[in-house]
This record gives structure tokens, sequence and C-alpha cells, in this order.
């Protein structure tokens, strides 16, 4: 019966995570509601348009996911591998003398803005650990189940470097990496409660035309979930500050609305995400860029192991 509930949760879990990158598929499973450790592959595929990375333009793109994730005692572990298609071309730049390091002229040189576009990457990994505690909510109540996560993204950039008029001479690469750590949080009012996470996370570059760090601090208020039918539907809110933006204090405000909806026959789920991301630049006030996602996922493969 446990190890019922636990894919019941698999399938429907509310996500707990930051709120990037949108289409990665996550889930929430309790450790009370399993019977044993769990190992589940998945893949996700689908498009996103004005696709948003770490709060920074990438356009539109299609999207395949292969997520890996083992739940065990009270830790999950996971490996996601993101591919991406369309988004931003390569960027390819000017130099003389390429092939010799030392001496390369490189024009143009980038300019440095208060609004940073994200870097173009065909692809990325993310490495998950999280931890999960179970809290009392008073007498009559049931316990919460928090979790704890560190996450560690890394993603390859590559540019070419062109010396007219002989065309692409040399490659030069660089990479991207962001760590970040998130967990959720419980507030008790009356004979409800406000669930939510905090969030940090640290994104710098390394190697690239244009070598950026920023910090981004978010709280995410998580209210209830609810269904219409078979849909079930959720909404979140994120607020927050993130560096390198010409602003200070608070710079994003980011509701986000989920609907999702299980094709039983074939176990597929599909995923249909709105997130208005409103920023604050420091020369160019708020604005709001909408993201919108359609992400369909399956389970590959289940396992169930150690049983208690």
């Amino acid at each position: 019966m446990k190890t019922i509930r636990a894919l019941l949760v698999i399938v429907f879990a509310v996500s707990a995570a930051a709120q990037q990158p949108i289409f990665h598929p996550d889930d929430f499973v309790d450790p009370a509601t399993r019977d044993g450790n769990i190992f589940i592959s998945r893949i996700a595929f689908g498009a996103v348009s004005n696709l948003r990375d770490h709060y920074r333009p990438l356009d539109d793109a299609g999207i395949v996911v292969i997520t890996n994730s083992l739940y065990f005692n009270r830790f999950q572990l996971d490996y996601k591998h993101s591919e991406l298609r369309g988004g931003e071309e390569p960027q390819v730049v000017k130099c003389a003398d390429c092939n010799q390091e030392q001496e390369r002229i490189i024009s143009p040189t980038p300019p440095r803005i208060d609004t940073p576009v994200a870097m173009s990457v065909d692809r990325f990994d993310t490495l998950q650990l999280g931890f999960y505690r179970t809290a009392s909510r008073g007498a009559g109540q049931p316990p919460a189940t928090l979790r704890y996560r560190l996450s560690w993204e890394r993603r390859e950039i590559d540019i070419a470097m062109t010396d007219s008029p002989t065309g692409p001479v040399a490659q030069s690469s660089g990479h991207e990496q962001s760590f970040s750590f998130e967990g959720d949080t419980y507030l008790p009012i009356g004979s409800r409660g406000l669930w939510g996470t905090i969030a940090f996370a640290r994104t710098s570059g390394s190697g690239t035309l244009d070598d950026r760090a920023q910090n981004e601090f978010l709280y995410i208020a998580r209210p209830p979930g609810w269904s219409a039918g078979r849909v079930l539907l959720r909404a979140d809110l994120a607020v927050g500050a993130i560096t390198g933006r010409g602003a200070n204090g608070l710079n994003l405000v980011n509701p986000s609305f989920e609907a999702s909806w299980r094709h039983r026959p074939t176990k597929v789920n599909v995923r249909l995400v709105w997130s208005p991301q409103a920023t604050k630049f420091g020369g160019d006030g708020w604005r709001t860029d909408h993201q919108i996602a359609l992400v369909i996922d399956r389970v590959l493969y289940l396992k169930v192991f150690g049983k208690r």
C-alpha cells in the first residue's frame, strides 16, 4: 500500500524546488509514504516560449530532459541532463591571431549592461542532493515534511573565433556554473499554515567573453493546490533580489501558475506553466517577461527495493 501511495506522490507531486528552470520535472517523495528505497528514471520534452535562464533572456527553445532520481532513507539524489534546441545563436567574434592565445585581440568588446542575456548553450547537467525532515505542526495536526536541497549546475560555453577573411580558425570555450540551496518552510497561521521555500543561488562564468557573477535571494510562497476534475492546479509567488542588475533591494516579483494532467492509459503527464517574471533594472525600471512552457513527461523505469 505504501508503494502505491509513493507512486501517486511521484505523479502528482507539488514541486518544492526553486522556480528555475521551469521545464525541469521534480518529485517530492515524503519518506513516510514509501516502503523501501526508490529509483526512478524519466524523460521530459516540450517547448518554452520566452525562456528565462537565471532571470536572463534566452529566447524560445525546445527541450529534452533525462532525470534519474534515487530516494533512500531521508535523502534524495538527482542527476538531470538537459538538451536545448533553438534559443540564441552561438556567439561568434572576430579576432587577430586567433591561434595565439596570449595575443588575441577580440572585437567587439562585450558591453556591460544591467540586463545581461543568458549564455547560449545546447546542454547542461545538474546534480542535486536533498534531505527530508519531519516537523511537528501542533496537536491534532499531521506532521510537516520539509526538504532541504543543494544543487550544482554546469554548462560549457563554446565561442567561435573568426579570423576574417579566412573564416573560422579556432574555438574558444569556457563554462558557467551555479550553486544553490533551497529549504522548505512552514509557518502556522491559525488552523492552517503557509508553506514556502527560501532559496539562494550563485551563478558565475569563467573563460567567456563576458564573465559575470550574480546572486539570487528568494522567498517562494506556496499556497495549497486544487483540482478541477482530473486537472491539478497550483500557483506560487516568488519575491527576492538579484545582484548585478543595477537596482538594489527587491527587484524580482515572479508568480507562477501550473496545470498538470495525467493520461492514464499511456501514463504520460502533461504540464502547462505560465510564469510572468517582473524584474527591475537600474536604467530600465520594471519589466515583465512571460514564460510559457508545455512539457510532457513519462516514467521510463521505476524500481522499489530494500523494503522495510
